[in-house]
C-alpha cells in the first residue's frame, strides 16, 4: 500500500501501521518545517499557562488545503492537561492549535504533536 507514494506496511491481527518515513523535530518560536507524511512535533514550551492556547505552524509539502491529518498530543509532565484544540490546513502549511484545559496548572514539561497526514484527492 502507497500513502504519498511511500511505502505502508500492514501486518498483524490489531492491523499495525506503519510509514517508512516519519520526520521528528522541535518548534522554534512555534513554527518547524518538516517534509514527511508523518511525524512528531516536540514544542519548545515547556510552561504553558493554564487555560491557554498556542498554535505552531509546520510547514510541509505534503499538507494541501483539503488534506486530512490525524493527530494527538501528549506530556510527560505532572501538571496541565494539554489538548490539540484544531488544525488548519492550507498549502504547504498546517497550525496545530494546543490547548492546555486544567483550569490551574501550568504545563511542567514540553508536549509532543504526533501526525499523519491523509491526501484524499
Amino acid at each position: 500500500m502507497k500513502i504519498f507514494n511511500r511505502s505502508v506496511k500492514i501486518s498483524g491481527k490489531g492491523c499495525k501501521l506503519g510509514f517508512n518515513d516519519r520526520a521528528t523535530g522541535t518548534d522554534t518560536s512555534q513554527a518547524i518545517t518538516l517534509n514527511s507524511v508523518s511525524g512528531v512535533i516536540r514544542s519548545s514550551t515547556t510552561n504553558l499557562a493554564a487555560a491557554t492556547s498556542q498554535a505552531i505552524t509546520m510547514t510541509n509539502q505534503f499538507v494541501k488545503a483539503n488534506s486530512i491529518i490525524l493527530a494527538n498530543v501528549e506530556t510527560a509532565g505532572a501538571n496541565g492537561a494539554p489538548v490539540l484544540e484544531e488544525i488548519t490546513c492550507s498549502a504547504g502549511k498546517a497550525v496545530f492549535k494546543v490547548r492546555n484545559v486544567h483550569a490551574s496548572q501550568a504545563l511542567n514539561a514540553a508536549y509532543t504533536i504526533k501526525f499523519l497526514i491523509i491526501d484524499l484527492d
